[in-house]
């Protein structure tokens, strides 16, 4: 079986290029002892998948290291940008939907069509139901490409300082505070196994400005100074000071559950997001969190989809309003009308919706950028994209004119160009 190492997936997790699956109970058990995963016994864990990629352009095997899942009617699973299970909307395919229930590293034992789930597209006319129709936004060229010294792999995370320096962190684990040039003013080393995730928080009974960050594996969110909140039997995977109203929230996870807690200054928890009035959960991973103009809390939930609530902890919509394949977000900012901005992965640009979660607009950036994922805006409009080593600076304008300027990049092939 031919297959090579995928770059650019979650620390800890091992991911090939394959061009076929196994599809008996014998290549399914070679494969996982081939790659050194979890074979039969009652260890949930470090099962060996061979699934489509996020882009649907090829299979990828791997031993995924997170629990066993239910695989609702009408889906198929696939490994997200960042190397999580999705489930999909099949129900377009020509063929190989399953029209049952079954667990996810059971998906060689069904009858499904593993080799035309990875390249059947939606039908034409789901395609224009469900993907809008982009339009450029002009911006002004990019002003600067920052080359950070020891915060390198994906930058993940950012915020901009009103001192023109920057806080970055990367999928190693590392949150940096660093001048134009990359030089780092700080560092810290946070989890491991995680992207950084961090936030920045001024609070009453605090002096000046401290970084909390989040442990998913020990789960507890520290502070620069070590002190630390534990979070119980949840996993903490993202955080962000709101100081509208003084409180932290801080996105968790557990097997197949997800939620958003709200917690005072004290750390003492004040309410939980976590289920509708159809006592359906909201969020399925939140990774990125933003907090709106109207108060609205803005999710890049589960590399999949943008989930938004109220001030309330009601559910007000989601963006694409239906999944939508192909749709990868990463980083989530709003700009000072209350857009929401969401780096998409997938098509390397920047979809901009309105606050009722209408698309507006997209910025094009260049196709050649290697996943992109960081995104921060600060009140000028300096806004800044975290890629693969790479912190890409421009000039955000929130008005509606639509025209498309190219652009010579100088990190990239001196022929190649940059369409924003």
């Amino acid at each position: 079986m031919s297959r090579s190492r995928v770059p650019g997936y979650r620390e800890g997790l091992k991911v090939y290029q394959t061009f076929t699956c196994p599809r008996t109970d014998s290549a399914w058990t070679s494969a996982s002892l081939r790659m050194n995963c979890n074979v039969g016994g009652d260890q949930p864990f470090n099962h060996y998948y061979c699934i489509p990629n996020a882009e649907r352009t090829h299979f990828v095997e791997f031993c995924y290291d997170r629990a066993s899942m239910k695989t609702e009617k009408g889906n198929c699973w696939e490994l997200g940008g960042m190397g999580y299970l999705n489930q999909v909307d099949c129900t377009n395919f020509v063929k190989g939907c399953p029209d049952y229930t079954y667990l996810s590293e059971q998906v060689y034992k069904k009858d499904i069509d593993l080799e035309s789930n990875a390249l059947i597209p939606q039908s034409e006319e789901n395609k224009e139901t469900t993907k809008p129709t982009l339009k450029s936004q002009s911006v002004d060229i990019r002003e600067l490409d920052i080359n950070p010294v020891n915060v390198k792999g994906h930058i993940s995370h950012l915020f901009l300082s009103a001192t023109g320096d920057i806080w970055a962190s990367n999928d190693r684990g590392k949150v940096g505070f660093i001048d134009p040039s990359g030089i780092d003013k700080t560092l810290i080393e946070t989890c491991s196994t995680c992207t950084g995730h961090f936030t920045r928080a001024t609070v009453d009974d605090e002096e000046g400005e401290h970084i909390y960050w989040v442990h998913n594996e020990e789960k507890f969110v520290k502070r620069d100074d070590k002190i630390e909140t534990r979070t119980g039997i949840w996993e903490p995977i993202s955080i962000i000071y709101s100081a509208d109203d003084k409180l932290f929230h801080v996105g968790l996870v557990k097997d197949n559950d997800a939620k958003i807690t709200r917690y005072y200054t004290n750390w003492t928890e004040k309410d939980d997001i976590h289920r509708n009035t159809a006592e359906e959960n909201i969020f399925q991973y939140p990774a990125y969190l933003v907090k709106n103009t109207n108060g609205d809390l803005c999710v890049s939930d589960n590399n999949k989809r943008v989930v938004v609530v109220d001030k309330n902890n009601k559910f007000r919509f989601m963006y694409p309003r239906h999944d939508q394949n192909g749709f990868t977000p990463y980083g989530i900012s709003t700009d000072s009308k209350g857009c929401i901005l969401i780096v998409d992965s997938s098509s390397s640009s920047i979809h901009i919706i309105n606050q009722k979660g209408d698309f507006q607009r997209y910025i094009k950036m260049s196709e050649h950028l290697r996943e992109p994922r960081g995104l921060c805006i600060d009140e000028s409009g300096k806004c800044c994209v975290g890629t693969y080593g790479t912190i890409l600076v421009y000039k955000y304008t929130s008005d509606d004119t639509q025209t498309t300027k190219t652009a010579t990049t100088e990190s990239e092939n001196e022929n190649s160009k940059i369409t924003i």
